[in-house]
């Protein structure tokens, strides 16, 4: 085990990079719903057609995306973290275009809310909202993808420093982009199959298979995305991808990916079969997770000049106190507010 990517790192670097990976995992289950969930919001409000799918989606997506948001704040903090130089370089390279990120997500969160209430009742209105929201969370989507391909691209750093742009041009920026657009296809299509099925039981099953069949096809694009992407990446990161600590986990992902792509086949065609669409489910998810580590395998060489650095330092311990008193008050917040909905309001 200690031969396998992150552990084969050691010290503090491997801990850190393995939380990195688990929080950034849970933050793309959650915004690969809102992704998958406001292309379909979209298309159905362009088609005009009412369907259990979107009519869940729009009641879940504002706390998906709030979700989301939560979520990533963990993994944004590892990554500062750990990759400290090229991450804070790249932020400061793209200035105003980077810190655009926030008032894309605070303008595409409440359209949600209003795509939800019934002050937009017209087709017109409805699709308008739909749109420009997805317009928003797409322009978050290609600046976190222009930011990671930038902070590992130290070649690009004076010329764009240079040229005073806020603009990263690589043939990278395109397949990596659509690769993780069409990988939030079968994550919200397992969450939204639940939902839909908890919501209309046995009617849902003609749903349940569409989004079944979405599932595949996001699948089948994301790979073929990750095919091309692999031809635009850099030396580098082709060289990190290819050592002998990341073999299992490619094992696992492609493992994982091709179970996953086999289940959702079968619940395309028995959609009322709870185990595979349970099946199809963890599937997915530890293609998320394995998906997170290569991911981030990829960038190995960012952190050889770190290595040395992080095995000298220290804070281990309070860092596992703080973790457990954390996750302590979080359980202990939990039970208070579940023994509250139990008693009911007071009288």
């Amino acid at each position: 085990m200690t031969s396998v990517f992150p552990w084969a790192l050691g010290g503090p670097l491997s801990l850190y990079l393995g939380l990195l990976v688990v929080t950034l995992a849970l933050h793309a289950a959650f915004i690969g719903y809102v992704l998958g969930g406001i292309g379909w919001v979209v298309v159905a409000a362009i088609r005009g057609r009412k369907d259990p799918v979107s009519e869940v989606a729009r009641d879940w997506l504002p706390f998906a995306l709030g979700a989301a948001i939560t979520a990533g704040v963990a993994p944004l903090l590892f990554v500062q973290l750990v990759y400290q130089e090229r991450f804070y370089t790249a932020n400061l390279l793209l200035f105003h275009r980077w810190m655009a990120v926030v008032p894309a997500l605070i303008v595409g969160f409440y359209l949600l809310y209003l795509h939800k209430s019934e002050k937009v009742k017209r087709r017109g209105g409805q699709i308008a909202v739909a749109v420009i929201a997805a317009a928003c969370f797409g322009f978050v989507a290609w600046s976190w993808t222009e930011n990671h391909l930038l902070s590992q691209d130290k070649g690009a750093w004076q010329g764009l420093y240079a040229s005073g742009g806020m603009l990263y041009v690589s043939p990278a920026v395109v397949p990596r982009l659509l690769m993780w657009l069409m990988a939030s296809l079968p994550i919200f299509a397992a969450g939204a199959a639940w939902q839909v099925r908890a919501k209309h039981g046995d009617e849902s099953a003609a749903s349940v298979r569409r989004l079944a069949i979405v599932a595949l096809v996001g699948i089948a694009l994301s790979t073929g995305a990750a095919l091309w992407l692999w031809q635009q990446m850099s030396d580098d990161a082709r060289y990190d991808l290819d050592q002998s600590m990341m073999g299992p986990w490619w094992i696992a992902l492609i493992t994982a990916r091709a179970a996953e792509a086999i289940a959702w086949g079968l619940v395309a065609r028995r959609p009322a079969a709870r185990a595979w669409l349970a099946r199809a489910s963890v599937a997915g998810g530890l293609a998320i997770v394995t998906g997170a580590m290569v991911r981030e395998g990829a960038r190995l060489h960012a952190l050889e000049p770190l290595r040395e650095r992080w095995i000298m330092s220290g804070g281990k311990i309070l860092f596992a106190i703080a973790a457990v008193v954390s996750i302590a008050a979080i359980v202990a917040l939990y039970k208070i507010v579940r023994r509250g909905l139990a008693e009911g309001p007071p009288a």
